[in-house]
């Protein structure tokens, strides 16, 4: 939130309403991303350490497989 109070100072000297409705469009989108993208590291990193405790370090690159993939479709799909 910080970033966009920062770009909103910049961009509304420097481009002015247009700067500004630009940032309020795009700072949703931006925040669903990382939503989406703190949803699938948080659930990846916690069933790796799981597995990797189970000293199962197969189904643990699987896992890390997976969430790599889910994150390359969530990111096409925005």
């Amino acid at each position: 939130a910080s970033y966009n109070i920062i770009d909103r100072a910049f961009i509304g000297h420097g481009v002015g309403d247009i700067g500004i409705a630009g940032i309020a469009i795009s700072f949703p989108v931006m925040m669903g991303i990382m939503a989406f993208a703190n949803l699938i590291g948080t659930g990846a990193t916690a069933l790796t350490s799981i597995r990797l405790g189970e000293n199962n370090n197969n189904e643990a690159e699987r896992v890390m497989g997976n969430a790599l993939t889910l994150l390359i479709l969530v990111s096409v799909g925005f």
